[in-house]
């Protein structure tokens, strides 16, 4: 549960590997939430289709002291593989609020890691 990547296809977007839960998501919006300890939510990223537009909201903190190591990663591609945007999240570093908006089309893939993705990571389909 480290690692979660969707292709973002016609309908909405499509899981990579093989996971226990659906892998087709149809929709406009999705939304993810990434937190760190006590539930600190030091990432919130929305993703709309139809604007193809994703926009990550990083929050001020450390997002986990215990992790001196990167706790949570957040990477788009286009189709032929290069990288629109990549962000990696340390765990014990002061983060800086941050707002970027990121261009997503379909074709493109959007990678999120995260150390405790079992509990911490969630994925929302807004619509």
């Amino acid at each position: 549960g480290k690692k979660a990547m969707y292709e973002v296809t016609k309908e909405g977007l499509k899981k990579v590997e093989k996971m226990p839960e659906a892998t087709i998501l149809d929709g406009n919006q999705f939304g993810w939430s990434l937190k760190g300890i006590s539930d600190f939510e030091f990432a919130k990223i929305n993703f709309n289709k139809s604007t193809e537009e994703m926009q990550v909201d990083l929050k001020a903190g450390v997002p986990h002291h215990y992790f001196n190591e990167t706790y949570a990663s957040i990477k788009v591609q286009n189709a032929s593989g290069k990288v629109v945007y990549n962000k990696d999240i340390y765990g014990n570093k002061q983060q800086n609020a941050e707002l970027q908006k990121v261009p997503v089309k379909v074709g493109d893939y959007i990678e999120l890691t995260h150390q405790e993705g079992v509990h911490r990571a969630t994925l929302t389909n807004v619509d």
